[in-house]
């Protein structure tokens, strides 16, 4: 970019020779002006709280046993002194996806009904029926439970 400045090319050109804004080829070219060459600006932000060897250490120890939590894995890990929050970022940055247990239903539909039968009928063991008839009068029946 700066070898395009410098054979006469406006920054709207070049800017649309290398498919960058005006604004983005401005300050590249003010930056090579003044050191020779394009530097990084200075980082800011949190620095992090762990460095690529820990990381290697923690998924060293997730593939150890995939099954433990990040609770667990923070114990084991324990030199670096991080929450549990900053694992599960950490193995979600590695790409390591986490799973809840799925929570199962008591019964099946099938089992569900084979109960209400049984209920049923042991309700109706319960029950005792009498048979009253007197005559010409036709027949009823009572319910005893007991």
């Amino acid at each position: 970019k700066g070898k395009e400045k410098k054979k006469g090319k406006s920054l709207r050109n070049v800017a649309k020779d290398v498919g960058l804004s005006q604004s983005a080829v401005s300050t590249i070219w003010t930056k090579y002006k003044q050191h020779g060459k394009v530097v990084k600006g200075k980082r800011t932000g949190r620095r992090r709280k762990t460095s690529k060897h820990q990381d290697r250490k923690l998924k060293a120890i997730c593939l150890e046993n995939r099954k433990l939590t990040a609770k667990q894995m923070r114990n084991k890990w324990a030199e670096t002194g991080v929450c549990v929050r900053t694992v599960r970022n950490r193995l979600k940055g590695m790409r390591f996806t986490s799973r809840k247990a799925q929570r199962k239903p008591s019964l099946t539909a099938k089992q569900r009904g084979k109960k209400k039968n049984q209920a049923t009928k042991s309700a109706l063991d319960k029950v005792m029926m009498l048979e009253l008839s007197f005559g010409a009068v036709p027949m009823r029946f009572i319910k005893i439970t007991g």
